[in-house]
């Protein structure tokens, strides 16, 4: 039988026996009694594999963008006229002596219902 005082650990961890350098295991030594160890190692190998999953994913993304920045150029530019073309323009573009004289914003007193009810009135 095992005895009453052996520490329990929270649910879902295992417990692993890993090596460190010693300046690193002077660092845990340093930590106040009352800091989660296991939690802080845990935290620190989590950061790490997103961070360096994250690093991975920009230098991927890197190097697409310069291998098809030639196709992208040339889209954009087969696109550029078509856009242009497509979009209406407003009065003041074709002729700039129009100027805007104000701005309307919707009015903040109640309006009318926008439907009607069908059937008998209530």
């Amino acid at each position: 039988m095992k005895a009453a005082t052996t520490a329990r650990r929270p649910t879902g961890y295992q417990r692993r026996n890993f090596s460190l350098r010693p300046d690193t295991a002077r660092l845990l030594d340093r930590l106040p009694p009352e800091v989660n160890r296991s939690g802080l190692v845990d935290t620190a190998i989590q950061r790490l594999v997103k961070d360096r999953g994250r690093a991975q994913l920009r230098k991927l993304i890197a190097e697409e963008a310069a291998d098809n920045a030639a196709r992208d150029l040339r889209l954009a530019e087969e696109w550029f006229a078509v856009d242009a073309e497509g979009w209406p323009s407003n009065d003041h573009e074709q002729n700039p002596r129009v100027a805007v004289t104000s701005i309307s914003w919707p009015s903040t007193q109640p309006s009318a219902p926008r439907f009607r009810r069908r059937g008998p009135p209530s």
